[in-house]
């Protein structure tokens, strides 16, 4: 998937770099829907940072979990939208003139949260967000 989401990054100007630790066991998740979380993550970074900018994923084990980051140098998500940002159907005044539904970080947190995760986001307007997901590596 990664290979896919760099050259729609790379056709937008964005460069997508990624750090995978090595040692990541393997997990009982439904690695479809996790894709569909990735996807998200990483297509929103990629459609929200500029030309010449950064995404950057970015996956490690702590604490018995598996925490990957999802950064970019995108515009960034205004603090005050911060709360509302997975609520369905909700679009921050910055994501206006870009495609989107309001649905994805909705159905992205629903999929983390079944495989008993979290999902967060930190973000900074001009400056970028990080969307970082954490599962237990025992998630079922």
């Amino acid at each position: 998937m990664l290979h896919d989401m760099a050259r729609e990054a790379s056709s937008r100007g964005v460069r997508l770099t990624h750090d995978i630790e090595s040692g990541i066991p393997a997990m009982n998740v439904d690695g479809n829907q996790l894709s569909r979380v990735f996807a998200n993550l990483i297509g929103n970074a990629v459609k929200f940072t500029p030309r010449k900018g950064q995404v950057t994923v970015n996956a490690w084990l702590g604490d018995e979990k598996l925490h990957v980051s999802v950064t970019d140098t995108g515009i960034g998500i205004p603090q005050k939208d911060l709360p509302r940002i997975f609520n369905k159907y909700f679009r921050s005044k910055g994501a206006n003139g870009f495609r989107g539904t309001g649905l994805g970080l909705t159905i992205s947190k629903a999929i983390v949260e079944a495989h008993g995760g979290a999902i967060a986001v930190e973000s900074a307007v001009g400056e970028g967000s990080c969307f970082t997901i954490v599962i237990p590596c025992s998630a079922a």
